[in-house]
Formats: structure tokens, sequence, C-alpha cells
């Protein structure tokens, strides 16, 4: 059996946030505040953000993607990802896009790919992320006609197959493919257990990259940044250094491509110096508006968990690129904490035709996510016990966005609570009359005066859309994250409600009950697949079937690791009593007490 992962940073508990779970909302807004500032400052002796080789790489990268946007007809860039990472790939290569058909003369060449198609953007698919040789297809399919290929991997661990696949395909293949590596922990911590149906591993492969590397055949982007502020969860932090990372690549080759380089006001036109200038306003960004907004966004962490306790629900409405990041975080939060998928939803102006997916409208009703959708099966049913958000800026709700100004309009009058979370507004302004609450999402422009004097006109409203981006995507995190967290499902800060739906999650799982409990990987092992199987005694064909068999048999079982710590942590517990004191005690904490007690 493959090492437990408790000593990978990405798979660390984080010591700023080990009583998340025991702590009021203001402080959970502040504890995952300083988590996501590690992005820029690093962890422990690891390379950070800012270590030369990090800036090389950087530098390389955008290098490669300048030569992408001058012949797009010969190349093109492709993202690709699992869960978030690729979710994220999907955003920002649509966002780039749109920006280069805004030009004139250039012409959209960016592309993505996400383990398990496009439904993936949406539900969790995640067992797609173990199969390197669907990678390796469906990236050749996609750059068959294409003579040069801007490849940019992103595993937050360096725990993906899928990516691990597609990457050894662009290794064996360098006189087309330019591979660029993003991911979060050391390369001597990339996941080293034999895949399936597959003679490599990830290390094996991340580790041939070093080579091709040093011939600047590749580029191997790995800051560390340190744990998750919820163990594991690779959607807050890691996504945000993610996005952080990839809009600083395409700002820079922007710069370049659109001949404005030696325009620059200011002397420090190099792309180095511009990467350290964009770092340095994120930071502040993503430092500022928690500490400004601390209070607003506790109010409403504090609502969305009343909702969520109440068997309410959490409604995220919205309209283009700030619309679509509620889509994104409420696509996550089923694997993360085993939520259902009616929970935490997102609705934008426009449906699928707006999404923009490759794959275009995804079929049945549960899966429609226009306004429209919303207004038919949730706008008559919404009732004190749920919690609407409007994503959007100060325009989101002018009357000529007739289709989300009337829903919104009729989601006021009901008994829901509303809540308007808006960008760059004055301090003054009120946002929106009517609602309950408002989160004013300002940044502080006048403080950045300086550091957008390096960039020109024409690609500086480019980076604010971008930071408004990174600071919304940042608040929705933390509603999402603490609305769980109030509802039961972090102990300490572990997310032990998570769904083990493939190969990391399942190891995931064993480490965080040997972190919890101190007992044997072995020990563990056993309990995760009695609670899996739901029996006290397993048969000799459970224990000996593959991982991939566990996985598909348990795929619909809930509280898994709930189940777990309860009949490790208690002596003599068998299932039904686990089930039982947990469907009495639904947060794992207050559950394990109790049984204590008996």
């Amino acid at each position: 059996m493959e090492e437990a992962s408790t000593n990978r940073v990405t798979e660390g508990s984080n010591p700023l946030t080990w009583n998340i779970d025991t702590s009021n909302p203001n402080d959970i807004v502040s504890q995952i505040s300083k988590c996501d500032l590690e992005i820029f400052k690093g962890w422990m002796d690891h390379e950070n953000i800012f270590s030369d080789r990090i800036l090389q790489a950087l530098e390389d990268t955008i290098h490669k993607a300048t030569q992408v946007f001058q012949n797009p007809t010969k190349s093109c860039l492709v993202m690709s990802g699992c869960g978030t990472s690729g979710r994220l790939g999907f955003y920002v290569s649509r966002d780039i896009n749109k920006f280069l058909c805004r030009q004139g003369g250039l012409t959209a060449c960016c592309d993505y790919l996400i383990a398990g198609g496009d439904i993936a953007l949406l539900r969790s698919t995640e067992a797609q992320e173990d199969d390197p040789n669907l990678g390796r297809k469906v990236l050749d399919q996609l750059c068959a006609e294409k003579e040069y290929v801007l490849y940019i991997g992103i595993t937050c661990g360096l725990s993906a197959a899928y990516v691990a696949g597609q990457i050894d395909h662009c290794l064996q293949n360098l006189d087309r493919f330019y591979p660029v590596l993003i991911g979060f922990n050391p390369l001597n911590q990339a996941r080293d257990n034999q895949v399936e149906n597959w003679n490599q591993t990830c290390a094996s492969v991340f580790n041939r990259m070093q080579e091709a590397q040093s011939q600047n055949k590749a580029a191997i982007l790995n800051p560390v940044i340190g744990p998750e502020p919820i163990t594991g969860s690779s959607r807050m932090k890691g996504g945000t250094a993610t996005k952080v990372l990839l809009d600083v690549i395409f700002q820079v080759s922007l710069h370049t491509v659109m001949g404005d380089t030696n325009r620059s006001s200011n002397n420090n036109s190099s792309s180095r110096g511009m990467v350290k200038t964009l770092l340095n306003m994120y930071y502040k960004v993503l430092k500022d508006i928690p500490d400004r907004r601390q209070d607003d966004i506790a109010t409403v962490i504090s609502a969305a968990g009343k909702s969520l306790n109440s068997n309410g629900h959490l409604y995220y409405l919205g309209k283009d690129h700030l619309g679509m990041l509620g889509l994104i975080d409420a696509s996550e939060c089923p694997p993360t904490y085993g939520s259902d998928f009616e929970d935490v939803r997102g609705f934008l102006q426009g449906g699928f035709s707006s999404w923009g997916n490759k794959e275009g409208d995804l079929g049945n009703s549960q899966n429609d996510i226009s306004i429209e959708a919303f207004t038919k099966h949730n706008l008559l049913h919404l009732t004190a016990n749920d919690t609407v958000i409007l994503v959007g800026s100060s325009s989101a709700v002018k009357e000529d966005d007739a289709e989300l100004f009337n829903v919104w309009r009729e989601v006021k009058k009901t008994a829901a609570t509303t809540v308007c979370l808006a960008t760059n507004q004055s301090n003054s302004q009120v946002i929106d009359e009517g609602v309950n609450l408002q989160i004013n999402l300002q940044i502080h422009w006048a403080q950045l005066k300086k550091y957008m004097a390096e960039f020109p006109a024409s690609l500086q409203q480019q980076i604010k859309d971008n930071l408004m981006q990174i600071s919304t995507k940042q608040t929705l995190n933390m509603i999402s994250t603490g609305a769980h967290i109030l509802k039961g499902k972090v102990y300490h800060n572990y997310m032990i409600d998570l769904k083990l739906s493939n190969n990391k999650l399942f190891y995931r799982g064993i480490s965080i009950i040997v972190k919890l409990l101190g007992v044997s990987e072995d020990k563990a092992r056993n309990a995760i697949l009695r609670s899996m199987y739901r029996m006290d005694n397993l048969t000799t064909d459970q224990t000996e079937a593959q991982i991939s068999q566990h996985i598909l048999n348990a795929s619909n079982i809930p509280k898994v690791l709930p189940v777990t710590i309860l009949l490790l942590g208690i002596k003599g517990c068998t299932i039904e009593r686990a089930l039982q004191t947990l469907t009495e005690y639904p947060a794992i904490r207050t559950a394990f007490q109790t049984l204590s007690k008996h």
C-alpha cells in the first residue's frame, strides 16, 4: 500500500486553522485569509513564488505563450487539469480568448481539457483523474492539427495521473509540445504509487521533466505555498495560486504581443519586473479585502451556515465571469464536504450560451444553469431557510439585464436571506436597496496606481478584471467553506465528510484517519472499507479488491469518514451504532463526544 500522504505539504494540516471547526465566522475569515497570504510568503524553507527558479520558469512560460499568441494559426495553448484545476483552466482560457477577440489583429488560440469532459465543470467526476491513458488520448486528439502546443498541466498536489499521462505524451514529442507543470509540492513529494493500467507513476514522469527543463524544453512551476486552510482542499489556496500564476503568465505575454513593452512609463519593463509587480498587486488585494470586509463576510457566513443547518440552500446568481465563479464554487462543495448537489447551486444569466463550454448544453434539467431554470425550479420554493447571493459588479442588476434584473427583484420579495456581493463600488454608495446583507468588494485602485502605471491602458482593464475575479473567488470560497464548517462538515481542519471518489482521495482518507486517531495505515484502511461497504466484517473479496472497485461499489455511500472515526475511536462501535449517532448528531465532533460518554 502507498504511504499515506501526511508528509506532503499540500496534504498537511495548517497550524493556522487547527481549531477552525470551533471558530466563530470572523475568526474563520481571518484564518483563511492568513493561509491565502502564504501563497506569497512561502512555506518554511521551500522554494516560494518569488524564488529565482520559479521566476525563471514563469519567464520561460511567458516567452512560449508569446510565441503562441504571435502565431495562433499553427499553434495553440492548452490548459488541463482535474476538478478545480480543470475548471480554472477552462475559466482562464475563456477569459483570454474573449480578450484576444476584442483586440484588433489577435486570434483566440487557448483551449482546455478537464478530466471527465465538460460535465466535470459542474459535477465531480474525479475517478477520471486516475486515467493517464485517457489524458494522453484527448490531448493528442485536441492538438492533432497543430504544429506547436504550449501545454500547461495543473495538479496542485502533483498527484493527477490524468495530467501525468499528458505530460508524458509531451515529453515524448518535444518537437511539437512545450510542457509546463503547475503544482504546489516539492518535486520529491509527487505521488509515486503505481497507477492501474500504466507502467509509470506521477513522480517518474514529473522527474523526467527536470532534464527537459534544463534544456529549456519544459518548465516546472511548483512554488510551495503551504497546507490548505481545510486540509487537502486545493479548491482554496491551490486554486487561488493557480489563477494568480495563469493570470500573470498571460498578462505579461499579452503585454509583449500587443507591442506595448517599450511604451511603459516605468523603466522596469522587463518580464521579471512585471511579474513581480503583478504578484505584489495580487498580494495586496487578497490581503486588503478580508481585512476591510471581515465583518460583512462573517455575517454572510453565519446566514449561509444557518441555511445549510436548516436543510435549506445556498444559491448564487450572476452573469459573465464573476457569475461563473459562483458556479465553480458550488460545483466543488459535493466532493469536498459530501454535500448534496442541490445544497449549493449556481445559476448564470444566459445559461450554457454564456458559460461557453465546448460541449454546449449539458442536457437534463438537473444540470441546467440558466436563470430561467432557477426561476422555474427554485424561485417559488424559496423560504426563510435559504440564502441567495447575487454575484456581480455594480452594473449586475441594471434593467438592460432584464432576465437577471427581474428574477432578483422577485427573490427580494421572498423570505430568503438576500445578499449582494458587488465589486468596484465607492464606500458611500448603496449597492442594492432591499437586500438583507451586502459585501462591497471595492478594490482601492488608487493604492495600486503606481503598479498599474507599468502597463498600457489597453491591458489595465484586463488586469483590473482579473483582480476582481480573484477577490470574488476568495470571498465565495470563504462563504461556502465557513457555511460547511458551521454545519459540522469539518473536524479540526480536516474535511472529514469528503467523498473518496478516486485513488488520491482514497489515500487522503487513510491519511486523515491516521493523523486524527493515531492508528496504523492498515487499521485505517480496514475501517474505511468497513464503512464503505457498510459491513462490520469484510469478506476476502472485499479486502483484496482493487481501489477502483472499492470506489465503484461505494460511490453513493455517505459519511464514509465520519463513520470510520466512530468505528475506530469508540471501543466496540458497530456500523449501525455509528450511523444512528450521526443521524442524531451530524457534527462529527459532537457525535464523537456523545458516543464517548456511553
